[in-house]
């Protein structure tokens, strides 16, 4: 049984459409998520949103969540019997089963349309209390009665009192038009088709024990009286363990340990570390660890690595938490170049491939992600996702290593359980408020490095390339008319540390790759067809105008993050890899600033054209 005092309660919202995107729950997740976001950073509540809900995302969250797991949300079509999700029909049986056994679920909202009938399966399985609708109901009233009874209750008032204020707006705001609809007018009762039959409030309330509906969101918690050994900042709690660190560098070293031979200049070091590895120096595995991994990760890496990190509780809290964060956007991104990467491939050999259609809402769904559900995005399950395409195709990854890293992602995996430790529950205890039991602090600190580290194991296969970004900036077809075969001129930067900086080289290829991209590649002369990580990383350098200060530059390496819809300023987000600030984010859109950068069009044509390879 979850523990209430040290827990937030979680919200999980679903949502689905249909096939011709008839509903409006986009615009419910974006408000209702504008709601629940206030009180996430107050510590009050933490809450998760499916976009495109089918099956395995719903059981899997709540399967994550559970005892954790307080209302549970539907928004989408229903009928008496079932919610129509995206690739099936959920018929309520099997739902109660599930939510049955969750102690802690204070509610179920079914913002569908005459799902009434459900009820009773649901109330005799357990579930507390119910809100779902005797009739059709339409969207904009759907949503109203939503925000309504959610801003109440984020409040501080009751389920009862949160339902009456949602009532009490629509019998206000739609005075002149009847709320309810007779069911017997539609032959398949949908979301947004209504009559005005008749006047029935069509949200009803349920309940097996009256006492249910007083339930509030507990008040937030208290921060620790001001004791001058309170943590207060990042240099509050001194961590005392004498092995800090250690779990973390054993565990990515037997990681890497796989790829060593790979290790062109490491091969000292790896003799040593299979003849004794006790014996080497502590500080040598952890640099040994810093310049293994792509260098764009070496000044996160440090966070955690340092003397500072190993000293202040956190401060080594907010780090890992960076860490990771990082990674799986950066290990998604490289599964979703390499799906797009097959897809092409098999266009151009007219080759047939498979790729249902949850699955491709699913991918696509990362673009049309609002900035403000980002943190909530569920990497892992993009992942997964992309791993059964390749195994339904029988495809084989780019990479050394990914295909384990796919079969690594099931709920019985440790390295599956690590990823979700380090993206539900530290993710939820890192908040502006740090309200962590002073005394918890070093335990949750060793547990955090021993999950990372099992993450940072599995993800030792991005070694195997040694310095395997390239960033290229221009291409030119060198001397094709002397008798000799054609070759591409490739002016590129790899992101090797330098003193002097990051220089321009050329390379001669027999085949062309992609100007201005972010190519993944073990050797750019030699490797047939590297992969393109571009538009999902760019390199801003390569857009920059003035060519004499990208000489010798600092790579500034951008992982697409979100899309803002703020009229003012539109576009996809780009977030720079080593900080992952949000005071770092760089808007991609039609309107940016032609004085410093040119192009920018390109990546968004790209993000186009990968959304019609996939057919989405």
């Amino acid at each position: 049984m979850s523990d209430s005092s040290t827990k937030l309660p979680v919200f999980l919202f679903a949502f689905a459409n249909d096939e011709e995107g008839s509903l409006k729950v986009e615009k419910e997740e974006d408000t209702l998520a504008e709601i629940l976001k206030t009180q996430a950073l107050r510590s009050r509540v933490d809450y998760d949103s499916i976009h495109s809900a089918n099956l395995d995302r719903i059981f899997r969250e709540i399967h994550v969540l559970h005892n954790d797991l307080h209302i549970f949300h539907y928004g989408g079509h229903s009928n008496s019997t079932s919610l129509l999700l995206e690739d099936v029909a959920l018929r309520a049986s099997s739902l109660a089963q599930l939510l049955g056994n969750l102690e802690n679920l204070k509610l179920m909202f079914l913002n569908g349309c005459a799902n009434e009938d459900q009820v009773k399966v649901f109330l005799k399985k357990g579930v507390k209390v119910i809100i779902a609708t005797s009739s059709n109901i339409e969207d904009n009233k759907a949503i109203d009665f939503a925000e309504q009874f959610y801003s109440a209750l984020v409040n501080g008032r009751t389920i009862k009192d949160a339902f009456n204020a949602g009532k009490a707006y629509l019998d206000s705001k739609y005075a002149e038009e009847q709320i309810g609809i007779d069911i017997e007018k539609v032959d398949q009762p949908q979301r947004g088709e209504y009559s005005l039959e008749i006047n029935e409030f069509a949200w009803k309330l349920f309940y097996s024990d009256e006492e249910n509906l007083d339930w509030t969101i507990p008040p937030t918690r208290s921060a620790p009286d001001p004791e001058p050994d309170n943590f207060k900042g990042n240099e509050s709690v001194i961590l005392s363990h004498p092995d800090i660190n250690k779990k973390l560098v054993d565990l990515v070293l037997e990681g890497l340990n796989d790829y060593s031979e790979e290790d062109e200049f490491g091969s000292g070091f790896w003799n040593a570390y299979q003849k004794d590895p006790e014996n080497l120096k502590f500080r040598k595995k952890k640099i040994k660890i810093k310049e293994s991994f792509p260098s764009i990760f070496e000044e996160l890496l440090y966070t955690i690595l340092s003397e500072e990190g190993e000293k202040y509780g956190i401060y080594r809290l907010e780090s890992i938490n960076k860490i990771y964060r990082s990674f799986i956007r950066f290990i998604s991104y490289i599964a979703i170049a390499n799906l797009w990467h097959e897809v092409r491939n098999a266009k151009k050999a007219n080759e047939s491939f498979i790729i249902e259609e949850p699955y491709k809402k699913d991918i696509v769904s990362i673009f049309d992600l609002n900035f403000k559900l980002a943190v909530h995005y569920d990497y892992v399950w993009l992942i997964t996702t992309i791993g059964r395409i390749f195994k339904q195709n029988q495809w084989t990854p780019y990479i050394k290593g990914f295909e384990l890293f796919f079969s690594s992602m099931i709920e019985t995996d440790e390295y599956y359980q690590a990823c979700r430790f380090l993206e539900k529950e530290l993710n939820q205890k890192i908040t502006p408020t740090f309200s962590i039991p002073r005394e918890e602090i070093e335990t949750l600190c060793l547990e955090a490095e021993k999950h990372l580290g099992k993450f940072l194991k599995r993800s030792a296969f991005l070694c195997y390339y040694n310095c395997p970004l390239i960033a290229v900036s221009g291409i030119k077809v060198d001397n094709p008319y002397n008798g000799r075969d054609v070759k591409f001129v490739h002016n590129h930067r790899s992101f090797e540390d330098s003193e002097e900086g990051i220089s321009e080289k050329p390379i001669r290829r027999s085949g062309f790759t992609a100007n201005r991209a972010i190519l993944f590649a073990k050797n750019l002369e030699e490797d047939e067809e590297p992969l393109n990580l571009t538009p999902f990383l760019i390199d801003l350098n390569n857009f920059e105008i003035n060519v004499e200060e990208k000489e010798g530059s600092i790579p500034q390496i951008l992982l697409l993050d979100s899309y803002k819809s703020e009229e003012d300023k539109q576009g996809y987000i780009y977030r720079l890899s080593q900080t992952f600030e949000p005071n770092q984010n760089f808007i991609v859109n039609e309107n940016y600033d032609r004085s410093k950068y040119e192009d920018l069009e390109i990546i968004l044509d790209q993000l186009k054209l990968f959304k019609d390879d996939l057919g989405a």
